[in-house]
């Protein structure tokens, strides 16, 4: 990160990345078309910002590996059962498409034949998968950040905004037992740490629905994100 200055610089080296680690890509081609430059490219970049990934002693280096990988998989995709699990037929024309990179990639790193002696080259490719932010999470945070921008909500500021989609991404259901904190510290700043403008009192005769809401009973049941937010 030390040599990238900028987003333009940024997507570069994803759009690099994508010339040389493109699975979809890889399982079809027959011959290399630019994938030794290109991670030429990345391991320069991550040696100037002091990454530097070695190969193990007795393995080929890393540019013969990537070679191999894309060899490996070229002739697995002709053979069952990747043939299948890989393509899938394009509704009216007899041709077919490769499913998702994903696919590919789960094989890719489960299957012994297909990762063996590879260790070096995929660790390059799994550095990079890691960097780049996962669609699934991109997806799931703009929902939250949707939900909590909304046009009906008047002129909530940009920041406020953020800070409650992060709350809410990050935290516990507020309904849930521990994040009573949580909520008072928020009650607390919004009046200045005085009375909260608002109370309940108990009455013996009130129904289930006048001491507890429809809206806070839904909320109460909603289940966290993750187990350990439990």
């Amino acid at each position: 990160m030390s040599v990238i200055h900028g987003h333009a610089d940024a997507y570069k080296l994803i759009e690099t990345a994508g010339l040389c680690f493109d699975l979809r890509k890889l399982c079809t081609s027959s011959e290399p078309d630019g994938e030794a430059e290109a991670l030429k490219a990345i391991l320069s970049v991550a040696a100037n910002s002091g990454v530097v990934f070695d190969v193990r002693a007795g393995r080929a280096p890393l540019l013969d590996q990537l070679e191999t990988l894309r060899v490996r998989l070229s002739d697995a995709a002709k053979t069952y059962p990747y043939n299948e699990r890989w393509f899938v037929a394009k509704e009216g024309t007899g041709e077919r498409s490769v499913v998702s990179g994903t696919v590919i990639m789960k094989d890719l790193f489960t299957v012994p034949q297909l990762r063996r002696d590879l260790e070096d080259i995929l660790y390059v490719f799994n550095h990079l998968i890691l960097k780049i932010v996962n669609e699934a999470v991109v997806e799931g945070m703009g929902s939250m950040m949707s939900m909590h921008g909304d046009k009906l909500r008047g002129c909530l500021r940009q920041e406020l905004t953020e800070i409650e989609a992060l709350v809410h991404y990050n935290f516990p259901p507020l309904s849930h037992p521990g994040t009573e904190a949580i909520i008072r510290e928020a009650l607390n700043h919004r009046f200045n740490g005085g009375d909260w403008h608002f109370t309940q009192t108990y009455r013996p005769q009130a129904t289930l629905y006048s001491s507890r809401s429809k809206v806070l009973r839904r909320h109460d049941n909603a289940a966290a994100k993750h187990s350990f937010l439990a």
